[in-house]
Order: structure tokens, then C-alpha cells, then sequence
């Protein structure tokens, strides 16, 4: 009987969309820095009981580039995603900016979908 009342409310919460069970988060990274900027990103790929794998990922962004890109996460969105991608690392030829950890790595899914490059990313004590 337990089993059956699983799929029910699971049936009824599809039915009225109530859960965000797969969502996709849109970020375009835009490059207004003086440099080219050379986009990583670590996210987990799989895990598997003590292991975890993480697929790192490189772009180049050209000098007024922009980049855009769906992030795909399962239950959760923003937090569960800022906990999946271990950093972001911005990098010129002259400096870089890594930002490391959920607290850091949320700054990028902002409300407005977009994440803006510029040289004062490289200016903080963050490097």
C-alpha cells in the first residue's frame, strides 16, 4: 500500500508541476574586462559511494564575448548547483580570480541570468 501512495503523490505533483525535480539554470557570462578571459568550471559528474568525479570545463571568452550556457540540476536549483560546481576560475594572461566553495560559486547564478566580466573582478583581494 506505501508504495502505491508513492506514486500517487508523485503522479500529482507532475500532474500540477509543483516540483522542481529537473530544473535548467541559464547563465551568460559576459566579458566587459580590457583582456580575453579564459572561463573553468568543476562540476561533479558522477559519484559513486566514497569516490565523486568531477569534469572540468574550459571557454574562452573573447574581449566584448559573451558566453551562454544551461547548467541542468536535479532538485534544488541555485543551492544544490552552487554545492555540484567546486569553482569557477577567471583568467587572463596577467591574472586570474577563482571563486571557491557553495558561498562563492552561487555570486554566479544571480537573479538576473547574467554574470559580467570586468577588470575589477581581478582587483579584489579575493585572488
Amino acid at each position: 500500500m506505501p508504495r502505491k501512495l508513492y506514486y500517487v503523490i508523485f503522479i500529482l505533483c507532475l500532474y500540477f508541476s509543483s516540483c522542481d525535480y529537473y530544473q535548467v539554470v541559464p547563465v551568460e557570462f559576459i566579458n566587459q574586462s580590457s583582456l580575453p578571459v579564459e572561463l573553468s568550471y568543476s562540476k561533479i559528474t558522477m559519484s559513486y559511494h566514497d569516490s565523486i568525479l568531477y569534469d572540468t570545463v574550459f571557454h574562452e571568452l573573447a574581449v566584448g564575448a559573451s558566453l551562454k550556457t544551461k547548467f541542468h540540476v536535479w532538485w534544488g536549483g541555485k543551492k544544490t548547483l552552487s554545492k555540484d560546481i567546486s569553482f569557477f576560475k577567471f583568467k587572463t594572461p596577467e591574472k586570474s580570480m577563482c571563486l571557491e566553495g557553495p558561498k562563492e560559486v552561487i555570486r554566479v547564478f544571480n537573479k538576473e541570468g547574467r554574470f559580467v566580466v570586468t577588470d575589477s573582478l581581478f582587483t579584489s583581494e579575493q585572488q
